[in-house]
């Protein structure tokens, strides 16, 4: 059974409202409703996370009911869905504690290797990269703690798989929304204590869709698609866009800038646009670590249907069914 449109649970209930504590009762509700809804409806399952997730239900239900008031009830919540080890589900409301959106505002992309964890690559201009992070140095510890150890105790000391420990270390690197984060790197012999300013994430004032000729004979098309982006209209500019393109006879997509969980019919649209038979042309489409979620199912799916070029690294991986 393919995965289902979990991009970005929403809590719509009194517990996640700024309003002040609940009832026990209504926190007990609450809880089964999440809890049901994803037992019920979440298609990436496997015996493994089945096992955690019923555990969760048991370890964390009691704890919920006994919350104080709306924030506390929130964390608990956080903390069952991270259960399911998984960066496409994500809870979202008032008194949902603030946290940098993964991987959409992960700065440095790490990989577990040999029980290490390596930097594979770094956001230009983010706070990593002005602090001295680069590809290719190892992450001994973070804040302190050998990074091991901080792996397995997010991981609540369970037996994991790598996805599992990457899961958590893209959580551990990820920081603070502000504040001072120390990373302690190994580069070649050397190791070294780098200190990242983190500072609030600050949205992009970019347009979701841009498009340009480009070429002596202007017969090349470039466009840019922020998936994710805050534009309720993005597939009727996607639209004018491609029609600026016309004529060309090749084009560049750009999809290396997701800005967060997108609706699957803007993919759905933008897919069949781009291979129709009226739209064929040869079609190159730059991704990288940061091209998540629906970029991944863009990009695959312009591969298969429209023998479309990827180029650039892996991305995020968040789609299992690709």
């Amino acid at each position: 059974m393919k995965r289902r449109d979990f991009l970005g649970v929403v809590l719509a209930c009194a517990a996640c409202n700024a309003r002040g504590a609940v009832a026990a009762a209504g926190q007990a509700e609450d809880f089964d409703l999440l809890w049901r809804a994803i037992q019920r409806e979440y298609g990436a399952f496997d015996a493994a996370r089945r096992a955690r997730w019923r555990r969760a239900r048991e370890r964390l239900r009691p704890l919920a009911v006994r919350a104080p008031g709306a924030e506390p009830f929130a964390t608990i919540l956080q903390a069952c869905v991270d259960e399911l080890r998984d960066d496409n589900v994500s809870l979202a409301g008032a008194a949902v504690p603030a946290a940098r959106r993964i991987p959409y505002e992960l700065d440095l992309w790490p990989r577990w290797q040999g029980g290490l964890a390596a930097i594979e690559a770094v956001r230009t201009f983010s706070d990593a990269d002005v602090a001295g992070l680069r590809a290719g140095m190892t992450v001994t510890r973070v804040q302190g703690v050998p990074i091991d150890r901080a792996v397995r105790e997010k991981l609540d000391g369970d037996s994991a798989s790598v996805a599992d420990m990457e899961w958590a270390l893209r959580r551990i690197l990820a920081g603070p929304r502000i504040g001072v984060q120390r990373i302690e790197v190994r580069e070649g012999s050397r190791l070294v204590s780098i200190l990242v300013e983190r500072s609030v994430p600050i949205a992009s004032t970019a347009p979701p869709i841009l498009g340009r000729r480009m070429g002596d004979e202007r017969d090349i098309g470039y466009m840019r698609v922020r998936l994710g982006a805050s534009d309720p209209d993005l597939v009727a500019h996607f639209e004018g866009a491609l029609g600026h393109l016309s004529g060309t006879r090749a084009m560049i997509l750009d999809l290396r800038e997701s800005a967060g969980p997108s609706p699957r019919e803007t993919t759905q649209a933008i897919l069949e646009r781009l291979a129709r038979p009226d739209a064929r042309s040869t079609l190159l489409v730059l991704v990288d670590r940061w091209t998540a979620g629906e970029g991944e199912r863009l990009a695959s799916g312009l591969e298969r249907a429209a023998g479309a070029r990827l180029v650039g690294t892996p991305t995020a991986g968040l789609n299992r069914d690709m």
